[in-house]
């Protein structure tokens, strides 16, 4: 009887097999575990997105346009000052009381609060509001980012910006409103709102919005209620495509924290998710990434004709409302 119980134990030997079984199970199992979760991030990204597009779309159907990506009044050599689109949207995004604050105080610029006496900690208190549908689960990026972050701007951070066009508009490009109006090619312009039927592409087939900032280490998110930052003249609101998704050499760009590309927004509201890999030529681009050593009408013109040149990649022409060169498939 006694040997029959000394003989029940595990040897060392046989513990250090289950130990050795278990870690390799375990090992398989993270990577299935990440990859769920992850998968769970991106739905609510995914949904994120459609709620901002259907927060456009209630804009559109109140007032007949989309909303400008920033004021028309807005004209300086980086658009640095002023609000951009994402206040339109705070009544369809349950902000109201964030939106009835800047329509009060005619929130714009903070060195010009002061001069006409707004209620500044007020405007400063919404623009720290931290907005849930306005930030990617990946992105690990602090949703109240420091002084230093956002170049001494005040803001809270949105992982969403809008489509700008193919080449930015601002700067050395143009330096009136008008310049700038003309100048803007995405489905969000600088300086007024466009209609849907000016965006001839069609509108299952033109970016509405799309993801910025992934990873806290190599990328910046933007800032929901300004227009830029200043920083590498990185602007917040709206971006463009004349660099690839997910190139980390300037946060110009739209990026994510999502393996292998960036989700985006049609102007129709549908979301789809865009491989890095898709066609991307940029063909001859006007200045380095597209900024323009001189500025005015030529500036504009150069501008514009690059945008809507028929060799452009195919990422390009998603971003140009009426190039006349509408993708087939991508």
């Amino acid at each position: 009887m006694r040997r029959r119980l000394k003989n029940r134990g595990f040897t060392l030997i046989e513990l250090l097999v289950v130990i050795a079984i278990i870690g390799v199970l375990v090992g398989l199992l993270l990577p299935a575990v990440q990859t769920a979760r992850e998968a769970g991030r991106r739905s609510a990204c995914t949904n994120n997105m459609k709620q901002i597009a259907l927060g456009l779309h209630g804009h559109y159907d109140a007032v007949k346009s989309l909303p400008p990506s920033c004021p028309s009044w807005v004209v300086s050599s980086s658009d640095r000052d002023g609000y951009g689109w994402g206040v339109f949207i705070l009544p369809h995004l349950e902000q109201q009381a964030i939106y009835d604050v800047w329509a009060t105080n005619k929130g714009w610029n903070a060195g010009r609060w002061a001069q006409e006496a707004r209620n500044v900690p007020a405007l400063e208190a919404a623009m720290r509001t931290v907005i849930p549908t306005l930030l990617c689960p990946t992105c690990d990026i602090p949703a109240s980012p420091s002084p230093q972050e956002t170049g001494n701007k005040r803001g809270s951070k949105s992982n969403y910006a809008g489509n700008g066009g193919a080449l930015p508009s601002w700067g050395q490009v143009a330096t009136t409103a008008d310049q700038l109006i003309r100048a803007s090619t995405g489905s969000l312009r600088s300086g007024k709102g466009i209609g849907f039927k000016e965006i001839t592409d069609g509108l299952s087939k033109t970016f509405l919005i799309g993801e910025v900032g992934g990873n806290a280490s190599r990328t910046k998110a933007g800032l929901w209620s300004m227009v830029n930052n200043s920083i590498n003249f990185r602007h917040e609101v709206v971006r463009y495509t004349n660099l690839k998704i997910n190139d980390l050499v300037a946060d110009k760009g739209f990026e994510s924290g999502h393996q292998g590309g960036a989700q985006f927004a049609m102007c129709d509201g549908s979301v789809r998710f865009i491989l890095d890999t898709i066609e991307f030529n940029k063909g001859s681009l006007p200045g380095e990434y597209g900024f323009q050593m001189s500025s005015g009408d030529a500036a504009v013109t150069t501008n514009v004709g690059y945008t809507k040149a028929s060799g452009l990649g195919v990422y390009q022409k998603l971003s140009v409302r009426d190039d006349g060169h509408p993708t087939k498939d991508f």
